[in-house]
């Protein structure tokens, strides 16, 4: 028999309060059906081949797969990349929405946007500094960004070499260095890669100014894209044998993850991202791999569910289920110059103590300057929740949630065996 320690998270130290009534009775932060990948007659065989052999025998070791990543629950996502330097403003225009897609708001032709990336020198960059602002903030573990949409790979890739870190004037190996400061500080390390979206890539979905490829602005709709064009799943099957592929495999073997983050599935068919999910459970079958890669609306291949993008307020995504929300300290994943919208420290707090007493994981993401530099608003944010971690993190870090149905007084969480 063991004693259940129940921590009632009233935030007094922090001066907040956050009770069930500040709650909205809403059901925000879960993703929307439309964005999941409809399981046509296509996808049945890579289906039935995943249920019934490969997937099969991952599920029987994913909650041992699990275990350091609940224990973790609270971690630090980085977008950073190219699009970094222009702070999103190109040619003297803001651009709108996430600055980490700057290249397709503005319409950035690839072969421009690779001369402008050769001029990326992030000369600030330090990888412990980085590091030990995610540790003493309280957090266990660090996601960074290894691709995203722009297709621009963030390391020496051999697989995409002039579309890579090796075509810039920056000679160094970011990722290898946060890799080894995540290992020093024991943090569990991961990559972001953006599967099935490719702003660079001929045949990815994504580009429709360069190759009027599905997937941008003027086709942006369901996988029904590949029942009408069977030819686009030509293209799409290429470019993941060509690219996506490789460079998941690439990073596994040179960088030893401990996780993959994975992002907007619903651009490309179901078949195609089974296929990444095999290569990456044979590579490695001891990888942790989110929600974001291979589901239907019934189904989800992962090894945990995530949230929509900037949740302000969520409910398990479902009955039982492991989960993370993907906060952001401002409006934008990656650094934009104009968005001034950064929130408290106590916004986090919040959202992390009722992360934790609903059983899910909180990775707050922040966008460092193109230069290597932190935004200071940023820092101090991060200073901020370290402040309140030295007091309280017993409270939010490895801990269930509470049994109760019902918390009217504020969020309660448990430690077992205390």
């Amino acid at each position: 028999m063991f004693k259940i320690k129940c921590f009632f998270l009233f935030m007094v130290s922090s001066g907040v309060f956050f009770s069930s009534a500040q709650t909205k009775n809403v059901n925000e932060g879960n993703e929307a059906p439309n964005m999941f990948n409809d399981a046509t007659t296509r996808d049945k065989n890579a289906i039935v081949e995943a249920e019934t052999g490969w997937w099969k025998r991952a599920a029987l070791t994913r909650e041992q797969r699990l275990e350091k990543w609940k224990a973790a629950s609270f971690g630090m996502f980085v977008h950073w990349g190219v699009y970094s330097q222009y702070g999103n403003i190109w040619k003297g225009k803001a651009g709108g929405g996430y600055a980490e897609h700057l290249m397709r708001v503005m319409k950035i032709p690839r072969s421009e946007y690779l001369d402008s990336a050769r001029r990326f020198n992030p000369l600030k960059f330090n990888a412990e500094e980085w590091v030990l602002l995610a540790k003493n903030a309280g957090m266990k573990y660090f996601i960074i960004t290894a691709k995203h949409h722009d297709g621009f790979a963030m390391y020496p890739s051999a697989f995409s070499s002039d579309y890579s870190l090796s075509s810039t004037a920056f000679k160094r190996d970011p990722l290898a260095e946060l890799a080894a400061a995540c290992h020093r500080h024991g943090l569990l390390f991961g990559f972001y890669y953006s599967h099935a979206f490719d702003w660079e890539h001929p045949d990815a979905p994504g580009n429709d100014w360069d190759y009027r490829n599905p997937g941008g602005d003027k086709l942006l709709g369901g996988t029904n894209w590949f029942d009408k064009h069977p030819e686009w799943l030509t293209k799409a099957r290429h470019y993941v044998d060509q690219k996506a592929i490789p460079q998941i495999e690439e990073l596994i073997q040179r960088y030893h993850p401990d996780l993959l983050w994975f992002d907007t599935p619903h651009k490309l068919p179901l078949s195609e991202n089974l296929r990444i999910l095999k290569a990456i459970r044979t590579a490695d079958p001891n990888i942790i791999v989110n929600g974001r890669l291979a589901r239907t609306e019934e189904k989800n291949y992962g090894d945990y569910l995530n949230t929509a993008d900037r949740p302000e307020e969520y409910y398990p995504v479902a009955s039982g289920a492991y989960w993370e929300a993907i906060p952001t300290t401002n409006e934008s994943y990656g650094y934009s110059s104009t968005d001034k919208s950064h929130k408290p420290a106590a916004h986090f707090i919040k959202l992390l103590a009722k992360a934790k007493a609903m059983g899910g994981n909180i990775l707050m993401n922040i966008g460092p300057k193109g230069d290597g530099s932190i935004d200071s608003a940023d820092v101090a944010i991060l200073k901020g929740l370290g402040r309140w971690m030295r007091g309280n993190s017993e409270s939010v870090i490895d801990v269930a949630p509470s049994r109760l149905s019902r918390q009217p007084w504020g969020v309660i969480t448990q430690r077992k065996n205390t």
